[in-house]
């Protein structure tokens, strides 16, 4: 199967998902308790994160070649939600002082 074969029927698959994936993001910015965190993953070789907002009802996933808060913004979730934030403790999800912050330190 040729590669642009490949890159249409992922596109079109994409295109077709675009506002079902949109209501789940709405979903996830408009919850009372969310799951936040972070993974890194290879894009053409180099280094990308794996951005993730969760509850027991919905995963939102979205990738950014940022980890931090740079790439956190571009994700969209956590600029404007305003329920409970569970996340690690890591230093830049306190960027957002208008959200509740549950976590354990280390």
């Amino acid at each position: 199967m040729a590669t642009g074969t490949i890159s249409s029927m992922v596109k079109r698959c994409a295109d077709s998902l675009s506002e079902t994936v949109g209501k789940i993001k709405d979903k996830m910015i408009g919850s009372a308790l969310g799951h936040f965190d972070e993974t890194g993953t290879r894009v053409d070789k180099k280094l990308w994160w794996v951005h993730d907002a969760s509850n027991c009802e919905y995963t939102y996933l979205d990738i950014s070649p940022k980890r931090g808060n740079a790439g956190m913004e571009q994700c969209g979730v956590l600029p404007e939600f305003k329920g409970i934030a569970m996340h690690d403790c890591w230093a830049s999800y306190w960027n957002y002082p208008d959200i509740q912050h549950a976590c354990r330190e280390r």
